[in-house]
């Protein structure tokens, strides 16, 4: 069946700025994202047979990121999805959150609100407060993604614009993941568990641009321990041997911008070994090509048992927060052999469409093009 979307302005601001319409005052938006989840579920009752309205949708999902990750976060900590005594959303994907609700407001721990939560954080998003995410709740998982930034450049790539060392590394695999993850834990599929990244016990350090950053604690190369690890990103394996091919250092807040672009200091840097590291590490293509296999065979062994990967890999003691289905191999594997990459985390979700469930509807909450920041303001419902 072909997917449909629909777009619901719900931000004030927006409204005002398009001068498409009006909404009394800006709490109304709560009102509208849960008016819109309603719609969604049963389009048919409350559109006219004219629109070709979706059929109806058993099971809803929110998912924001950023800022409106910041606004759905808070929608859960203010109780406002169970508020009626039904569930606005059966499940939600929190991303880059940072441990903020919307204007600033902290809000951490485990969100348990009616349904399902998979809150899921970039390295960036981590040392900026994020760890106030993490939280123990049957319904609640926190997923943090070690070696990526909060802007990578398969997002919006700085390097050509003044931040040639942007970590050219992106999220989008395991958000993917975790989007089959959240559809398999609502269809009574036991989650996977929350995977947390090392932090260094030195004091945070405050930055003019950003507040209180925590550094991560690091290995021997300079990259973070812990959390889910792509394969750019070294796991031990069980049997002793080491997974995964950093070509560098994937790390830090990029501290050269901190007075004059908030949006590279979140971008984090690269900085690449010496090429005397990279002929050690990689004596040939072939050597650097399986280190990457190793890594992502790993990760479906481990994860996608349905794949029926070659028994001979060990497993890891991290990467346990990606999808146990065969979807999981797919993603991994497209990522891994170079694929044409997805450019953004809103991308990242339309790519896994196929992969909705026939009865689920996608409620995609992104900023309106074109306004101020903190004005997001559009609701998407794909089914």
């Amino acid at each position: 069946m072909p997917s449909r979307s629909v777009g619901v302005i719900w931000d004030k601001t927006a409204v005002e700025v398009l001068g498409n319409g009006t909404i009394a005052t800006a709490a109304d938006g709560y009102t509208i994202l849960r008016d819109a989840a309603t719609v969604a579920r049963n389009p048919s009752k409350y559109l006219p047979a004219e629109a070709g309205a979706a059929p109806a949708s058993g099971n809803i999902i929110a998912y924001g990121y950023s800022q409106t990750g910041g606004l759905l976060r808070g929608w859960y900590f203010d109780h406002l999805n169970g508020e009626t005594g039904t569930p606005a959303f059966n499940g939600g994907l929190v991303g880059g959150a940072a441990g903020r609700c919307r204007a600033s407001k902290t809000c951490g721990g485990a969100l348990a609100d009616g349904g399902k939560v998979i809150d899921l954080l970039t390295e960036t998003d981590v040392e900026w407060g994020g760890d106030a995410e993490r939280g123990v709740n049957p319904d609640y998982r926190v997923i943090e993604i070690a070696g990526v930034s909060h802007i990578s450049a398969s997002a919006a790539d700085f390097r050509s614009h003044g931040m040639p060392e942007q970590n050219p590394v992106g999220f989008e695999p395991v958000f993917r993941a975790a989007l089959v993850n959240l559809q398999e834990w609502l269809s009574g599929r036991d989650p996977p568990p929350s995977a947390a990244i090392d932090l260094s016990d030195a004091p945070p350090r405050n930055l003019e641009c950003c507040g209180p950053v925590r550094e991560a604690a690091r290995d021997a190369d300079g990259n973070a321990k812990g959390g889910v690890r792509l394969p750019h990103m070294t796991s031990p394996l069980s049997d002793g041997r080491k997974a995964g091919a950093p070509l560098g250092k994937y790390t830090g807040f990029a501290l050269d911008y901190v007075k004059s672009n908030f949006f590279f200091v979140i971008s984090r840097t690269f900085k690449p070994f010496p090429p005397e590291k990279i002929k050690e590490l990689y004596p040939n293509h072939a050597a650097y090509v399986d280190a990457v296999t190793a890594s992502t065979e790993d990760l479906v062994v481990r994860l996608c048992p349905e794949a029926r990967m070659p028994s001979s890999f060990g497993t890891s003691s991290h990467n346990s927060a990606l999808a146990c289905v065969p979807a999981c191999a797919r993603v991994t594997h497209e990522r891994a052999r170079g694929s044409k990459p997805i450019t953004t985390a809103e991308d990242a979700i339309v790519a896994s469409r196929p992969k909705l469930r026939r009865d689920n509807c996608l409620l995609t909450i992104s900023p309106q093009s074109g306004l101020l920041p903190g004005s997001g303001s559009q609701v998407r419902a794909e089914s």
